[in-house]
């Protein structure tokens, strides 16, 4: 077994080094798409937060009784929903006005 030929370690070795190459570039691919995600969630959770207290305000001006449901859709926060009576609830009510 000791009568491999060199020629055929380098044509190992170079296909290897070839998909380290392509191996590599894809590994830095999903880093970067890793990374992006994670900065589009930091966003949205902003936006989520900012939507939260938007709404908060909306509930307090309008009711409970006055909502409308499209909004509540994009609540993050905790919200109630009495199936029986479709009554909603929203749990994080703040009397601040969200920032501008």
């Amino acid at each position: 077994m000791s009568n491999i030929l060199s020629f055929s370690n380098k044509v190992l070795t170079k296909s290897l080094d070839s998909k380290v190459a392509d191996l590599d570039e894809l590994y830095e691919a999903m880093k970067l798409c890793y990374s992006t995600i994670e900065r589009l969630e930091e966003k949205i959770q902003y936006e989520e937060a900012e939507y939260d207290k938007l709404f908060a305000s909306y509930v307090t001006r309008v009711g409970f009784e006055n909502i409308l449901i499209k909004y509540v859709e994009y609540v993050s926060g905790d919200i109630a929903v009495n199936v029986e009576t479709g009554e909603i609830q929203y749990l994080n009510l703040e009397d601040e006005e969200p920032e501008q």
